[in-house]
Formats: C-alpha cells, structure tokens, sequence
C-alpha cells in the first residue's frame, strides 16, 4: 500500500492580508517558509520517491523547502490546483459573505469551481500519482480547500470539524492510503510538524 503525504503549502502574503487565493497566488511569507522547513525537518524520516505540488508558487516553493537538498524528483501539476473562485479570486475574505456563500458551498454562481469539481480534479489527480508509483511515499504540497473538501467529502465528521475548529492550518501534513484504487485516511491536519 502506498502512501500519500498531503500538506497544505505554507503561509503566503494573501493569508497574511485576508484576501481569497484559489488559482491567483501569492508568495510564501518569512514565516510560511519556516514553517516548510519545520514541516520538511518533521518528515526527514520518510523516503519519498517522488514529490508533487500544483502549478501554483506557493505550492511549489513549499515542496522545494520541505525536501530541501533531498535527491528526489519533482513535479508539478495542475491537478493539484485549489479550488477556483472565480470573480472572487484576490478579494478580500469579506466578499464571501458579501456575495451571500458558505466556503463550502463551492463557487459556480461567481464563475469558479463547485466543491464536487474541485475533489473530484483533485482525487483524480492523486489516483493517477499513485498509479505511477505504486510502491513508496510520495509527498505533495497543495491547498486547504481541496484536502479539507476531499476529507469531508470522505467522511462528514470532517464537515463538523472543519466548520467549528477552523480551516486546514498551513504545513499541516494529511496522510492518504491508496490500495487498489481506493483512497482512504490515515491521518489529517497534523500540524506536529511545525510546532503547533
């Protein structure tokens, strides 16, 4: 059974300034690229044969921290992406609520992605990595709305979570098992990693 290392990427500008970041991006503040060498540090332990982020620059400068000078192959691809947004793309967080949405309800009516597409993409994705190297760790930086989507789609005990704990924490590590196609959770949002 192989296993899949899933961390939300680090903490970026946008947090910082409480704008909305799907496809849009941003760069990873000082203490965003802190947290990705915590992250990278607590995983040391792990052999990954190979790494992955999206496309986007805060997912590929965390994966480049978290493996650090490790001699393992990387990749970036689009169907790691978070969730689009649409016209709410580089808005302040307020805008959901102006625009009358739950996170969660997804972001057709503003032209973006709907939750279902979004995991969907987004497990399609992960299976096809996990058919590649079907033996081994791989480790991949990605994006909370996409993992948390993913999880509460899996089991709604993570819809509860999620809506009353908060959101995915940045380089919180998410541990998927995939056996004959199936995905399925061993751990999510640990954020030992990085001292939280």
């Amino acid at each position: 059974m192989m296993k899949l290392y899933v961390v939300r990427h680090g903490q970026t500008l946008f947090n910082v300034k409480g704008q909305i970041q799907g496809w849009c991006d941003s760069p990873l503040t000082a203490l965003g690229i802190e947290q990705a060498k915590k992250a990278g540090k607590g995983l040391s332990n792990i052999d990954f044969v190979a790494g992955y982020s999206s496309t986007a620059e805060r997912a590929k400068d965390t994966l480049d921290y978290l493996l650090g000078d490790r001699d393992v192959p990387r990749f970036h691809v689009k169907g790691l992406r978070e969730i689009f947004v649409g016209d709410l793309e580089g808005e302040e967080e307020s805008a959901y609520a102006k625009a009358g949405l739950d996170y969660f309800d997804g972001f057709t009516s503003v032209g973006g992605e709907s939750f279902p597409e979004a995991i969907e993409r987004f497990t399609s994705t992960l299976k096809e990595i996990a058919k590649k190297h079907p033996e081994g760790n791989v480790l991949i930086a990605t994006h909370g709305g996409v993992i948390m989507g993913t999880l509460m789609a899996m089991d709604p005990k993570w819809d509860t979570y999620f809506r009353t704990q908060g959101g995915m924490k940045n380089c919180a590590v998410t541990v998927f098992c995939v056996e004959d196609g199936i995905l399925s959770v061993k751990s999510a949002n640990d954020t030992s990693c990085v001292g939280d």
